[in-house]
């Protein structure tokens, strides 16, 4: 679906959301979504299936109705600053949201009101926080959205939580890291679970952007040179250069995107550039991510021992 054709005036949308306590979803309508109280993912608290619906163009299909929530609930009184996860998988792919009831509207009627969206950076997020105790979950959470968004975007997680910056390009102009999202969601449909952390913490891999002490010898080091070309048939396209990864099936991998040397996008559908490598490094993969299809991935094995200092993809 183009949502950007699918979007009525962006007042409304809002309007309707707000109306529905919805969550949005990745997947399609169909999927099961669990809520579960924090660390206690025996036993779920209430389990949504994703709605159908046509409504805006079928923007809501597949989102996750917890509007009646509170009412179902009334002798088990949710608690407003507790994180709560909300779970949802399609074969190996898992998408996670932490949700605070303090982030939501509270109705007269005892319904909830409200907009959340669950994505791959809500996820990424998780995989940061899923081990603290429930009281140090919000801080955290809050220095993350600060990183992830722009200057004008939210500065907290309780804004953050609600861009639906993958079907709506006005929240996504908000949203400063869309690559690590691009990464966190390769690492999902590979069936793991990303760390924010670790993406923003990788994204730092060109010879360009390390330092080191003035005194440092890099005894055993050397220069890769990477030369990618794939202008003629893949323009807007992601580039991650991976060193951890083991084959499934005939030129099929699965791949921690979660440590990777280089993660960029491509620039018409070209990276040139060289990286600082140790000696241990004898093999990558680059994988390459079509924006507009991230299903539609190519890889490519760069070994050492055949290919020398140099990578070229064309």
């Amino acid at each position: 679906m183009n949502y950007t054709q699918a979007l009525r005036p962006l007042a409304a949308l809002v309007s309707a959301a707000s109306l529905a306590g919805c969550i949005g979803s990745p997947h399609p309508a169909g999927t099961e979504a669990q809520l579960y109280r924090w660390q206690q993912l025996d036993s779920p608290l209430a389990t949504r299936t994703g709605i159908s619906s046509t409504d805006y163009n079928g923007y809501f299909d597949g989102d996750f109705d917890f509007s009646q929530l509170a009412i179902e609930h009334q002798a088990d009184a949710l608690s407003m600053d507790t994180p709560y996860l909300l779970k949802s998988c399609a074969e190996q792919a898992c998408y996670y949201a932490v949700l605070f009831p303090a982030d939501f509207s509270w109705r007269d009627d005892k319904g909830i009101s409200g907009f959340a969206a669950m994505t791959p950076l809500s996820t990424a997020m998780y995989g940061d926080v899923k081990d603290l105790p429930a009281e140090q979950v919000r801080p955290r959470l809050d220095s993350l959205a600060a990183m992830v968004t722009t200057a004008e975007g939210p500065q907290d997680y309780a804004g953050f939580i609600k861009l639906d910056y993958q079907r709506a390009p006005a929240d996504a102009a908000r949203v400063a890291r869309l690559e690590e999202s691009d990464a966190a969601a390769a690492t999902i449909e590979s069936g793991e679970l990303p760390s924010l952390q670790a993406l923003l913490n990788g994204s730092i891999t060109t010879t360009g952007e390390l330092q080191a002490p003035a005194d440092f010898v890099f005894s055993s080091a050397w220069d890769l040179g990477l030369d990618i070309d794939v202008s003629g048939r893949m323009e807007g396209a992601y580039l991650a250069l991976c060193a951890e990864f083991k084959t499934t099936a005939a030129d099929q991998y699965q791949v921690n995107f979660a440590n990777c040397r280089l993660k960029t996008p491509l620039e018409g559908g070209r990276f040139e550039d060289s990286l600082r490598m140790s000696a241990s490094v004898d093999s990558l993969l680059a994988v390459l991510i079509p924006l507009d299809d991230p299903k539609r991935r190519e890889f490519h094995l760069w070994q050492r021992d055949a290919d020398g200092d140099r990578f070229e993809v064309r």
